[in-house]
């Protein structure tokens, strides 16, 4: 069954190289193919002077102010940091989904998958509002990279390019194309003991999040000092955290903002009474244990999807800018990371902060 599952990945892999040549990517068009889904979507709050949340989206040089900046609601280039495409993105039941439920019973509809993932891609691109010939290289040089385990619980991160006699062809980064022994893959995804809720994610709930959310009188009523308060915002109509998504889950999102952006948590009054936001670690953990399932009694062993997880980190440049990105490895002047959806891009090296370039050499030491 393995071997007939890898050769159908092999013919479609095949099918998809003779359909898709490698060519130039066309960026994708604001006016004509963002603007139009903003219009019908967004519109009927975020436009004219009474814009809600001061976001007006009906005028290019109001709506460019939001792009990058101090008070951001699109980061260029970084879809998964876009609170536009993240709320965008959140079910209907979440409080901070858009359109809002006030909108939605005036008939204002969210957007549809095809128009969310479009305007994904647009902000992955680059977020410009002007037209572009060709869609940046990063952006368009995306594969699908997997995580294949040997018999030996080893892991390498690379693409499938098709089967060789008793091999497995796959191409890792600095596109080094191996043949792998197929009898050496392991028959299925390895065990892992899952993150215990109460040892070592309610103490970063403790330092980080209790100063507000605790008690009766707890911001937004999310309280974590209470298990069984805080169940009710794991999941549900309302939730906070949504098992299995770090992606989609708010407290994850905002506690991973940066300083600048007023959604970030914690919020500038709490950072002006000593609050401090998480560490790049502690985020991690959390989003490793809400893509385990956000479960707060403890469990022997993690699920298999949320195993194979690679760590993610925060790369910050010179500019201060950050991306979220598991770290693959190096190649010349370049540093090899992988996005959010499998996007895998070169950074130059010299173009990260002292901080990122210290762990670019920590990991490529590993």
């Amino acid at each position: 069954m393995k071997q007939e599952a890898l050769l159908r990945s092999y013919f479609i892999a095949a099918a998809i190289t003779l359909l898709v040549q490698p060519q130039k990517a066309v960026a994708i068009d604001f006016k004509e193919e963002i603007r139009p889904i903003l219009s019908d979507k967004c519109f009927k709050c975020h436009s004219g002077p009474r814009a809600k949340g001061k976001l007006r989206m009906d005028s290019d040089d109001n709506f460019a102010k939001r792009i990058g900046g101090d008070d951001p609601v699109i980061v260029p280039g970084d879809a998964v940091g876009s609170m536009l495409a993240v709320k965008a993105g959140l079910p209907r039941s979440n409080g901070d989904a858009m359109p809002p439920p006030p909108a939605r019973e005036r008939g204002s509809e969210p957007m549809t998958t095809a128009e969310l993932n479009l305007v994904k891609k647009w902000i992955a691109e680059g977020a410009k509002l002007e037209a572009s010939e060709e869609a940046p290289a990063e952006a368009a040089m995306a594969a699908t990279v997997h995580t294949w385990v040997n018999t030996e619980g080893k892991k390498l991160e690379a693409e499938f390019v098709g089967t060789e006699g008793a091999n497995v062809t796959l191409k890792m980064a600095g596109d080094k194309v191996i043949n792998y022994p197929y009898a050496k893959l392991n028959a299925e995804p390895q065990k892992a003991v899952a993150i215990d809720f109460k040892e070592e994610i309610r103490p970063i709930l403790s330092d980080k999040c209790f100063k507000c959310h605790s008690g009766p009188r707890a911001k937004g009523k999310l309280r974590m000092d209470s298990d069984d308060n805080f169940a009710k915002r794991i999941g549900g109509d309302d939730p906070v955290i949504v098992p299995g998504d770090a992606v989609g889950s708010m407290l994850a999102v905002k506690a991973g903002l940066p300083r600048s952006n007023g959604d970030a948590m914690p919020p500038p009054p709490a950072r002006e009474r000593g609050s401090e936001p998480m560490t790049t670690a502690e985020l991690n953990l959390v989003k490793k244990w809400i893509a385990e399932g956000a479960k707060l009694e403890a469990s022997e062993e993690a699920p298999a999807e949320a195993a194979m997880a690679a760590t993610v980190h925060t790369w910050v440049n010179t500019e201060g800018k950050k991306l979220e990105a598991e770290f693959v490895g190096t190649e010349g002047a370049n540093v090899t990371l992988k996005m959010a959806g499998d996007k895998v891009i070169n950074y130059p090296y010299a173009k990260l902060n002292a901080e990122s370039q210290a762990l670019a050499k920590k990991l490529a030491a590993e």
